[in-house]
């Protein structure tokens, strides 16, 4: 009985004590007047030359993005939301046919499964791009006393942290951009002789839209003057002039908005093996079809295709060695002495489209070049003959997106999906980003992070190792463009 009455009063405190933090741990009126007293001081001469200044601006910024839903977060258990905030309308709602409990506030909704928390949507816009706001000031902090530099690394911190609870929770809403005003930021970076690109400071605030009517348009101008117009064509137009051999170069940027796959052809005898392989390792041979036996074509994702013909670039493995490139693959699949099976993969520069369209700029497309490849040390999932490790592609992502990419590519995993490492190449074996496995080095920027995707060339990579008698692939870079959208194979 005492331990009840005891359970009982510890909830009772703990509740009221929860409705008055409620009540007042966010007061809007008090959060406004600080605001403007700071705002005013950051403009005054003196005041406004103080790092004291814009370190407090950049936590009253930080503050009013967050501070709505301060307490908030993923696994949270209902009984706790309850305490801390009481009182929700109670409904439910079905979002890509999960469905879940929904609590309603007059500022913010807030979703549970199972009773725990998964995610939030907020209703009430404190101040307008007040993360943007809230690293522009500690940026500014920076600028004016280095010194500042942990408490400002601090501040940007849960900067980032805010960006990526609102990148997981428009993820789940299914909204991947909820305006076209998001704001966001670019940090300024160290580079060390690794490779690793480590935060140091935020450089100047910019907007979607900005990003939009620039770095995207000025992608779209080159890829396309790259690409001889080739982003705009039909899968089988492109096909053709491929067949025909007036295109030979790595297939990127090409056809806007359709699937492009990797290739790999075995003999008959090893395709259960390979097929196993690829059931087993699906982020980095992600499968969408199998041609029969002998057949040279895809009937579902590229009709009146040529699988020994359709393809810039191919490539021949002998017991895991090249032994050429050919852009006409034809006389193997004519010899009687084999019976082929062609194996159609997805392919991240499906992804890439979504990504631009996104505001997310893709390195290689803008310089014209090949996507950058790696060998990793993260081993793929032995089937039969085939075993080896990971290949990884990677594009340099602009720190305050890195999120918003996490979250366009999570929702295609049939073309490879979400990244495997941010950030840090030495943790996945990759000891030198100039120099690639398989591709072209690009450019990273200042304020750019290296993101790593599962790559289609894992199956090159783990044919090497594995050594079997008789492989084609593509060549890295040169895929086979297929008739099927994107957006069918999104989730």
């Amino acid at each position: 009985m005492k331990r009840l009455l005891l359970s009982l009063t510890l909830a009772l405190f703990a509740f009221s004590g929860s409705v008055n933090a409620q009540e007042t741990r966010f007061n809007e009126e008090a959060l406004m007047k600080k605001l403007a007293k700071l705002e005013a001081d950051s403009k005054d001469a003196k005041k406004g030359a103080k790092a004291a200044t814009w370190l407090e601006l950049g936590k009253v910024y930080e503050n009013a993005a967050t501070g709505l839903t301060n307490g908030l977060y993923v696994g949270l258990d209902s009984m706790t939301t309850e305490l801390v905030f009481p009182k929700p309308e109670r409904g439910v709602e079905t979002i890509n046919g999960v469905t879940y409990s929904k609590w309603s506030y007059p500022d913010f909704d807030v979703y549970l499964e199972n009773g725990v928390v998964s995610f939030w949507s907020v209703k009430k816009v404190v101040v307008e791009d007040a993360l943007a706001k809230a690293a522009a000031a500690y940026n500014k902090a920076y600028e004016l006393d280095n010194s500042t530099a942990e408490k400002v690394a601090e501040g940007l911190g849960k900067v980032v942290d805010g960006y990526k609870q609102d990148a997981s929770n428009f993820f789940e809403l299914r909204q991947f951009i909820p305006t076209a005003e998001a704001p966001l930021s670019i940090c300024s970076v160290t580079r060390r002789s690794t490779g690793w690109i480590r935060p140091v400071a935020i450089m100047p605030v910019i907007s979607i839209r900005w990003v939009r009517n620039s770095i995207w348009a000025k992608s779209i101008s080159r890829r396309r003057s790259t690409m001889t117009d080739y982003a705009s064509a039909r899968p089988k137009d492109v096909r053709a002039l491929i067949r025909a051999g007036q295109i030979t170069a790595p297939t990127t940027g090409m056809c806007d908005g359709y699937a492009q796959g990797n290739l790999v052809v075995l003999p008959k005898e090893l395709a259960w093996d390979f097929l196993l392989f690829c059931q087993r390792n699906p982020k980095s041979c992600p499968l969408l079809e199998v041609a029969d036996a002998g057949s040279r074509t895809f009937p579902v994702f590229g009709e009146g295709s040529d699988i020994a013909r359709d393809i810039p670039k191919y490539r021949v493995y002998e017991d895991g060695v090249m032994t050429g490139e050919y852009t006409d693959v034809s006389r193997f699949f004519d010899d009687p002495s084999r019976q082929l099976v062609s194996f159609l993969i997805g392919c991240s520069f499906s992804f890439e489209s979504a990504l631009l369209e996104a505001g997310i700029p893709v390195r290689q497309i803008e310089e014209g070049v090949n996507v950058p490849m790696y060998n990793t040390n993260i081993p793929c999932a032995p089937a039969g003959v085939f075993s080896g490790n990971m290949v990884v592609s990677m594009r340099p992502i602009p720190h305050a997106l890195v999120p918003a990419a996490v979250a366009i590519t999570a929702q295609m995993p049939r073309v490879h999906g979400m990244p495997v490492q941010i950030g840090f190449p030495d943790a996945i074996g990759i000891r030198d980003l100039a120099h690639p496995d398989y591709g072209d080095a690009v450019t990273i920027r200042e304020g750019e992070v290296p993101v790593f995707w599962p790559c289609g060339v894992t199956p090159q990579a783990v044919v090497m190792h594995s050594k079997p008698p008789f492989v084609i692939t593509h060549a890295p870079g040169h895929m086979f463009i297929t008739d099927i959208k994107n957006a069918v194979l999104k989730l």
